[in-house]
């Protein structure tokens, strides 16, 4: 019997995988060309997608942890690198990883009790000065000195930078509190490029208009660019290349043929397009984990909870959701440049993965989005009908299906009936 093949699931840290023997799809050749064609970095992709455990493969590589990329495509690409550049290979930098994504924001002081945490932590390793009082301060210091302390430019990882923001949505004063915390913080970067190698922000969210980045004329936003459309997330090729031995034992435990269950893979987990530059869609890769871990098509992503903030906006928001389906225009301009300040909630449903990009159209230079799969569609409608009309929980999943069926039937007379039924029990202020 074959030995079992562990399954990386929720797994943040490339160590721990690396060295747990846990299955890994090698992204470390988008790794290779970001080191290479540049210094500072956004990523936006929905939670659950990956943007951890790439910053934590980053991470890995700065540091040297030459082990751990053992038989990975960077492992002979960075011999490569480093004698194109008449260095040594495998060079340790100094690395500052800040996370924010474990703190509930929403009490005051959160944030700062995190920042205040971080800088001191890397206190600790570089030291400080008495003139360093506030944060921007002490993590400027903090850079400088981990540069001339350790003879090279200092790496900075932030993760989650906009969890404490996304918290905060619906809390005006706290929010805007957060933003300035944030944008001095972030400000220091600018300041400090003589002594920075490499920078990489990764969030849900791209706020264009926040200014947090002002200043950082260089910043590459790799959201929506077609060479890094499968940066994070699971690509058809990576499926069939990497799970194997995992497609057959599912397909054996569903008792369909192999054909069946990739069919059934790709309508539940597939779907996620984030350029219009590219057709290349990838597999939700929490769920997709989960699922060759438990033998089982379950709604894993959409299971481990709907973002407050998008709750509280749909809540304020009307929307014919059977149009979710059929794709949504958007603007260019507004998917690109939102703002927390707008109170539009279909650019950030997209940037959190709960709509994609289903086409694209030039001559508008317009976006349609609808559901990119199965688990995402079901999932949601019957976690946002119960926000919109009081039904009980035994009675969510039956009106959705019956609702789904007449949308795909085209039973027009059914589907106005199930509205009608459901609208009956709208409270007042919900539709106002």
């Amino acid at each position: 019997m074959a030995a079992k093949r562990e399954m990386p699931v929720g797994e943040q840290s490339f160590q721990n995988l690396r060295n747990d023997g846990c299955v890994y799809v090698d992204k470390t050749p988008y790794i290779y060309k970001i080191i290479t064609q540049g210094r500072v970095y956004f990523l936006s992709r929905p939670r659950r997608f990956g943007k951890s455990l790439l910053l934590s493969t980053i991470e890995a590589y700065f540091l040297g942890e030459k082990e751990l990329f053992k038989g990975l495509y960077l492992e002979h690409a960075e011999l490569e690198l480093a004698a194109e550049e008449g260095r040594e290979a495998w060079q340790e930098y100094p690395v500052l990883y800040l996370d924010l994504s474990d703190n509930n924001n929403k009490i005051p002081g959160t944030l700062e009790i995190n920042l205040n945490d971080q800088l001191a932590g890397w206190e600790k390793l570089y030291g400080t000065e008495p003139s360093e009082q506030d944060f921007a301060t002490r993590f400027r210091g903090i850079i400088r000195r981990a540069c001339e302390q350790k003879g090279r430019q200092v790496v900075l990882l932030i993760d989650e930078y906009d969890k404490p923001l996304l918290d905060t949505l619906g809390i005006p004063d706290l929010h805007s509190k957060i933003k300035d915390t944030l944008h001095g913080f972030y400000s220091v970067i600018k300041g400090s490029s003589k002594y920075l190698r490499f920078v990489f922000f990764t969030g849900v969210t791209r706020f264009a208009k926040m200014g947090l980045f002002s200043g950082l004329n260089n910043l590459k936003d790799l959201s929506m660019i077609a060479d890094m459309a499968g940066l994070c997330g699971i690509t058809e090729e990576e499926l069939l290349a990497n799970f194997a031995p995992e497609i057959e034992a599912l397909a054996t435990k569903l008792k369909l043929s192999r054909e069946e269950t990739l069919a059934k893979l790709k309508k539940h987990y597939d779907g996620y397009l984030f350029t219009e530059d590219s057709d290349l869609h990838v597999y939700n890769p929490f769920s997709l984990l989960n699922v060759f871990q438990d033998k089982k098509l379950n709604d894993y992503w959409y299971a481990t909870g709907t973002p407050t903030f998008l709750v509280e906006k749909l809540k304020r928001e009307r929307h014919y959701f059977p149009n979710f389906e059929k794709g949504i225009p958007v603007p260019r301009f507004v998917l690109e440049n939102y703002s927390t300040d707008s109170q539009e909630v279909i650019p950030v449903l997209f940037q959190a993965g709960y709509l994609t990009i289903k086409n694209f159209l030039p001559a508008k230079d317009t976006y349609l989005l609808g559901f990119p799969n199965e688990e995402v569609k079901y999932s949601f409608l019957g976690n946002i009908q119960p926000i919109l009309a009081p039904l009980e929980d035994s009675e969510t999943g039956n009106a959705v299906w019956d609702f789904q069926e007449a949308i795909e039937t085209g039973d027009v007379a059914q589907m106005m009936e199930k509205i009608d039924a459901l609208l009956a029990g709208v409270p007042y202020d919900n539709v106002n």
